[in-house]
């Protein structure tokens, strides 16, 4: 339903995560994960150089299923960001994790890290030309290449673009204030309750999402709306106001 519907307009750049599939290609090539848990509660992804390439490889298999998707409903697709990214990003080389038993550890050989830079030509272009521009959110530094989290590297694109809204898609209808019932969709959250949410429903995942919502419109994007892409249709339901809408 989701590509159908970005199949019919042309001002839509789909940005897409590949978190699951990094963790098929990661035991498909026998590369070891760790997850860390920072200070703040918030679990990730270990990222060494190993992981890196279960991350190409999660990644590639996504854009060309996308890819496929969206010109099966006559799409013009122009998939970019896999061999050469349009995010500079500023890797964490160390990270701190908090053990089972309250010990906080410092792991080096980080390649993992946040955006700082985003490279718009190539987007702005295919939009120009009537395509529709399907982002990979990989990204480079001096050293290399560098992973980021998807949804922020959309918010970072959706301020760098000047983008009238973000909107990020997952499987519940918004933050729910209690995770366990989907009734309890927070329609509207003020940018500065974030911080106080973490650990009270929103954990992981759903974090990073509230996170770049906030990023987006502090980059200048006029809206950012979390809702739920199982929805149908998606799109549709999310801008008509289904959805947990991020306000400063």
């Amino acid at each position: 339903d989701l590509l159908e519907e970005v199949a019919a307009r042309d001002d839509v750049v789909l940005v897409h995560g590949f978190g699951p599939q990094t963790d098929r290609a990661a035991e498909e090539l026998g590369i070891e994960q760790r997850r860390v848990r920072s200070p703040s509660g918030v679990t990730s992804r270990f990222t060494d150089e190993g992981v890196l390439d279960a991350l190409r490889a999660g990644a590639s298999a996504v854009s060309r299923a996308l890819a496929q998707g969206l010109q099966a409903h006559r799409a013009q697709v122009e998939p970019m960001g896999l061999e050469v990214p349009l995010f500079w990003a500023r890797a964490k080389p160390a990270l701190r994790h908090v053990t089972e038993d309250g010990r906080v550890l410092l792991l080096r050989g980080n390649r993992s890290g946040v955006v700082e830079d985003v490279i718009t030509a190539p987007v702005v272009d295919t939009l120009a030309r009537g395509r529709t521009p399907l982002v990979t959110p990989l990204a480079m530094d001096g050293q290399g290449p560098v992973s980021v989290d998807a949804d922020r590297a959309a918010a970072a694109l959706a301020g760098a673009l000047g983008a009238r809204a973000l909107v990020l898609l997952t499987d519940v209808a918004g933050y729910l204030a209690d995770p366990q019932d989907p009734g309890s969709r927070i329609d509207r959250l003020e940018a500065r309750e974030i911080h106080d949410l973490l650990g009270e429903g929103a954990t992981g995942g759903m974090v990073r999402k509230l996170v770049a919502c906030r990023e987006a419109l502090e980059a200048g994007t006029p809206r950012a709306w979390l809702g739920n892409g199982l929805a149908r249709p998606p799109l549709a339901r999310v801008l008509t106001g289904e959805a947990t809408e991020v306000v400063l």
